[in-house]
C-alpha cells in the first residue's frame, strides 16, 4: 500500500509540476509623456546581442513580493527602436548610428518599509564607414530607483 501512495504521490507532483508555465511580467519602454531630445543623431538599427535572451530579470508581484520573470511586450530590439525613434528622431542633417544591446537586466529588492528597482544596461555604438560597421565606442549604466521618491542614482562608464 506504502508504494502505490509513494507512487501516486510521484504521478500527481510531476503532472502538476509539469503544467506550470513560465510567468512574465510584461513592461514597455513606450510612454506618452517621452520627449526628443536635442541628440545630432539618430538611431537605424537595434542588435539584441545579449548572451541570454529568455528575459531582462526579475521582478517582485503580489503581496507576497513573489519573484516573477520580466520581458517586453515585444522583442527587445524592436521595443528600442520604437523607443529611440521618439527620443532621438530621424531627421536628414542628423549622423545614423546603431546600437547592440550586450547586457540588459533589471531586479527588485523589497524590504519593510522600502522597495528598489536596479536596471543595468551595456550598449555598443556602432557606425558605419565606407561600408564597414565599427564600434565606436562601448556604455554600460546603472541606476536604482527607490519606489517612494524616485530618486535615481546614475552611473555611466565607457
Amino acid at each position: 500500500m506504502n508504494k502505490l501512495l509513494a507512487l501516486f504521490f510521484v504521478v500527481v507532483s510531476t503532472v502538476t509540476f509539469s503544467q506550470n508555465k513560465t510567468e512574465f511580467y510584461k513592461v514597455s519602454l513606450k510612454d506618452k509623456k517621452d520627449n526628443a531630445v536635442g541628440f545630432n543623431f539618430y538611431v537605424e538599427n537595434v542588435y539584441d546581442g545579449r548572451q541570454f535572451k529568455e528575459n531582462i530579470g526579475t521582478v517582485q508581484k503580489g503581496g507576497f513580493n513573489r519573484k516573477v520573470l520580466a520581458n517586453f511586450e515585444k522583442p527587445l530590439a524592436e521595443e528600442f527602436l520604437d523607443y529611440l525613434a521618439i527620443i532621438c528622431p530621424k531627421e536628414e542633417n542628423k549622423s545614423k548610428i546603431s546600437i547592440r544591446i550586450n547586457d540588459l537586466y533589471v531586479s527588485e529588492l523589497t524590504r519593510a518599509m522600502s522597495e528598489t528597482g536596479y536596471v543595468t544596461l551595456a550598449i555598443d555604438v556602432i557606425e558605419s564607414k565606407e561600408g564597414a560597421d565599427y564600434i565606436v565606442g562601448s556604455y554600460t549604466a546603472s541606476t536604482e530607483s527607490n519606489g517612494m521618491g524616485m530618486l535615481p542614482v546614475n552611473t555611466m562608464n565607457d
